[in-house]
């Protein structure tokens, strides 16, 4: 088994290895290969299609990945996968029936996945945008057995590697993590900074790649908005639904009252020259919700205000013929000459329910009714 075998894409490890690319040695850390990286991108600028700059990029890819560095390491193979090795070697039947490949199969699917994160967000930071700190707990593979422990024996041959004694003929040396206790990967918390647009819904999904790349493939966050109930504003749609309770005084004459904004203004309404009823809803043009992708920031929905009208529980009598002469006059009412005259009292639901859960019982109900008391012998002789 030669040591320059053919690549992936089309590259070949005979003129250059991928260290000499980058310009590192062979034991570089991650952050060194994210750095050579950058001086490559501004060496070589995106749009060029040279050699230089397809070599390096596969360079990077293949180095910054811990799997597929060793799988470089071990069979010079450049930026290739389990599915790739396993078809270029011929002792793959048992070399990728070891747990510690599976184990690195099943890192590499877990720690790939998008993961899904709910963020709870206010009203307030829905309208006027901000920047919402959040923590995400994901798994990441664990640095201290990061590296799949390649037999030595592997790049002599299978022969070497059935008679090799360190691996069984395995090809993998088996190792004990007392960080991850074996399971490769490991809980990790990370703190994002979520931006939230103005106008942002409820349900919208937000996107964001992580910071904390440590030789892996970066996870990617799908963040789940979710909006807070609000004490005073209902959303619906791009409109701000709002209640405010007035006498009827207020409702009849007119009123004034202040509405407190959602980003802390203050808007002075007024009903003056109209008769509001309960229920009746009157709006505020622009005050609702900004639109997330409108191009200005004046597309804005609308305040709805929804009125409701408390009336007195009382009247005091000797200002009956006085409202009267100032209100709509009443229909007048003729008395039937056979009726009978009833006059109305307070309804106290309460005592409709607790007259049916306490209903008396009588005789002809008792027949269902069982029993439980145990019968006593009688003691008279």
């Amino acid at each position: 088994m030669s040591g320059s075998t053919s690549t992936t894409n089309g590259s070949t490890a005979n003129e250059k290895s991928l260290y000499e690319i980058l310009g590192l040695k062979s034991n570089c850390s991650p952050k060194e290969i994210t750095e050579a990286h950058e001086k490559v991108k501004q060496k070589y600028p995106r749009h060029t299609n040279s050699k230089e700059y397809k070599d390096a990029l596969a360079a990077y890819a293949t180095l910054i990945d811990p799997v597929k560095r060793d799988f470089y390491n071990s069979f010079k193979v450049i930026n290739a996968d389990l599915a790739t090795v396993k078809k270029q070697y011929s002792f793959e039947s048992q070399f990728f029936e070891n747990p510690a490949v599976k184990d690195y199969l099943r890192v590499e699917a877990s720690t790939s996945k998008e993961i899904k994160h709910t963020l709870y967000v206010s009203l307030e930071d829905l309208y006027t945008g901000a920047s919402v700190p959040t923590t995400i707990c994901h798994n990441v593979p664990c640095s201290s057995c990061a590296v799949l422990n390649i037999c030595r024996c592997v790049s002599l041959g299978k022969l070497a590697t059935q008679a090799c004694k360190m691996c069984h003929g395995t090809g993998v040396r088996k190792q004990h993590c007392m960080t991850c206790k074996n399971q490769k990967v490991i809980k990790k918390n990370e703190l994002l900074h979520v931006k939230i647009e103005k106008g942002t819904k409820h349900g919208d999904v937000i996107r964001m790649q992580s910071q904390q790349v440590e030789g892996n493939a970066p996870a990617i966050f799908c963040i789940s908005i979710k909006e807070r109930t609000h004490s005073d504003f209902v959303r619906m749609g791009d409109d701000l639904h709002y209640h405010k309770s007035i006498n009827i005084t207020g409702a009849i004459c007119g009123c004034q009252f202040v509405v407190k904004h959602l980003d802390k203004r203050q808007l002075a309404v007024s009903t003056a020259g109209m008769v509001v009823f309960n229920g009746c809803q009157k709006s505020i043009k622009a005050e609702g919700m900004p639109f997330r992708y409108s191009s200005t920031n004046a597309d804005h929905g609308d305040l709805i205000i929804r009125f409701i009208v408390k009336f007195p529980d009382k009247i005091n009598l000797r200002f009956v013929p006085e409202l009267k002469s100032l209100l709509p006059s009443v229909p007048e009412f003729t008395m039937p000459t056979e009726c009978d005259e009833y006059k109305l009292t307070d309804f106290d639901p309460s005592y409709k329910r607790t007259h049916w859960v306490k209903k008396p019982v009588y005789d002809d109900d008792k027949s269902h009714v069982k029993f439980d008391r145990k019968s006593t012998p009688c003691t008279q002789q």
